[in-house]
């Protein structure tokens, strides 16, 4: 119902006394919804998967964690990107530069576009049992050395795209042991804020 009404007004937003204003106004309503999502549902979807990790010497198990982007609005979300935006261990920051995550089904950081209703998974980070060091997966995480101390690791993380609409950001709390790598664990979600992109 709401959908066909959506789909009224905007081939019929000239119809509207307030003319362009009125198209802005129901994109701001009806506009899609970024969330950064961790599911507990099933073991998939959870975002802690266990993996096998191929090296020159052969195949090790590995753990990653993922979190869900998803659309909930009624337009797509385009140009979206999901970034980190900081990393804390023990609560002291090791880096509050904002980057981009990798999309785990592109295998890159590259924009997408999330239609309405739709998710994608985004990779946060992953150990294995070759390296033993907690590697993040941000475009600059990619070219710089793991993170190797035991403890509990925070990442702020946030869905963005280049459409009107809400968009919104968590804390995704792991602990990483160095002498126990596929104990890689969620602790925690936390929703932190949603931010409103007027144009």
């Amino acid at each position: 119902m709401v959908e066909s009404i959506v789909s009224f007004l905007m081939t019929n937003w000239k119809l509207l006394p307030i003319g362009a204003f009125g198209i802005w106004l129901i994109k701001m309503i009806f506009g899609s919804r970024l969330m950064v999502l961790f599911n507990y549902a099933t073991e998939k979807e959870e975002g802690r998967q266990v993996v096998v990790v191929h090296y020159p010497m052969g195949p090790f198990k590995g753990v990653y964690v993922r979190v869900l982007v998803r659309n909930s609005g009624f337009f797509s979300a385009r140009n979206c990107v999901a970034y980190l935006n900081e990393v804390a261990r023990d609560g002291a920051v090791l880096d509050k530069s904002k980057q981009p995550l990798r999309w785990t089904h592109l295998d890159e950081f590259s924009p997408i576009t999330i239609e309405r209703n739709n998710s994608q998974y985004v990779d946060v980070c992953s150990t294995d049992e070759h390296n033993f060091a907690l590697r993040v997966h941000s475009a600059k995480g990619e070219h710089y050395a793991p993170y190797k101390q035991t403890g509990v690791y925070t990442f702020v993380i946030s869905a963005e795209g280049h459409t009107i609409g809400i968009e919104g950001e968590v804390s995704l709390r792991v602990q990483f042991n160095d002498k126990l790598p596929m104990s890689l664990c969620v602790l925690d979600v936390k929703k932190l804020k949603t931010r409103i992109r007027w144009w």
